[in-house]
């Protein structure tokens, strides 16, 4: 039997927002006060919704100064009183973890995966285990991999969240994208653009260029950090535990995916709090 809520009945009505026109640095301050990790996009003194943003979209776009620029505006929404079930459908759909909540045009609340975690499946009966929804390849990282590495890694192979290992392959914690992001700092940095050719005969010089310096603030990881410093604790299931008895353990520990081990400890794959949504609409 499919969810029978609404959206209204798990969103949080008062979410935290950014307005344009604003720069990236005014975003990125956002990000550290609220500890968010997307928030919706606001047009200026009203409630009208016009895009989202996240931090990893700061860390893709490091040359825009505007928030206008670097928001996706082409960004799903839902209103508070569609099914929930349809939240769920779009957030698996689109691979999204936020949904702004929409209401004539105006931002009404949002609607998160852990929202969901927390107020449906957590209050449902729900006869699923860890083996229905479970992904078997996943990318692990080294526990010593530098952050700005790992990050790049992450980023090329699509993962939110990774299991880490050690130098013999056991799974000793996890780490995700957003606890890398949030180790970075905000630094001002310079860049040098030539505008022009070099001057006829030597390629070298620098005479009769055209130097344009552009500083901007952006994220900057420590590279004196490694995975091992920001990875959380270990902490596994296994195919045949109940996806409610996973739901709490990611709630209660503040995690977005937890590697699924064998009963002899190897790595199996990984299930994703979002993935955790299937079981309502199948349940």
């Amino acid at each position: 039997m499919r969810c029978s809520m609404k959206v209204r009945d798990v969103m949080t009505a008062d979410p935290k927002y950014i307005e344009v026109p604003s720069t990236r640095q005014i975003g990125l301050m956002l990000f550290q006060k609220y500890g968010v990790s997307g928030m919706p996009v606001l047009k200026e003194g009203t409630r009208n919704v016009v895009g989202f943003v996240t931090l990893n979209d700061f860390a893709k776009n490091p040359d825009e100064e505007q928030v206008a620029m670097i928001m996706q505006r082409d960004f799903p929404t839902v209103g508070p009183d569609d099914d929930l079930s349809t939240a769920c459908e779009t957030m698996l759909d689109r691979d999204v973890r936020h949904l702004p909540v929409v209401f004539e045009g105006m931002l009404a609340g949002i609607v998160t995966v852990k929202d969901i975690l927390s107020r449906a499946v957590l209050q449902m009966e729900i006869d699923k285990t860890v083996s229905d929804v479970f992904i078997d390849r996943v990318t692990a990282l080294w526990e010593e991999t530098p952050l700005p590495a790992a990050y790049a890694i992450m980023d090329a192979s699509k993962s939110r969240t990774c299991p880490v290992i050690d130098v013999e392959g056991n799974v000793v914690g996890v780490v995700s994208d957003m606890d890398i992001l949030r180790s970075a700092e905000i630094k001002e940095t310079t860049t040098m653009d030539m505008l022009t050719t070099e001057t006829e005969g030597d390629q070298w010089s620098l005479e009769g260029k055209n130097l344009l310096y552009v500083v901007s603030k952006n994220l900057v990881f420590p590279e004196d950090k490694k995975v091992r410093d920001l990875m959380g604790k270990e902490v596994s299931v296994s195919r045949r535990t109940p996806v409610k008895r996973c739901a709490r353990l990611m709630i209660d520990k503040n995690l977005r995916e937890v590697p699924v081990i064998s009963p002899e400890g190897k790595l199996l794959g990984t299930v994703r709090d979002i993935d955790l949504l299937k079981a309502l609409l199948s349940g």
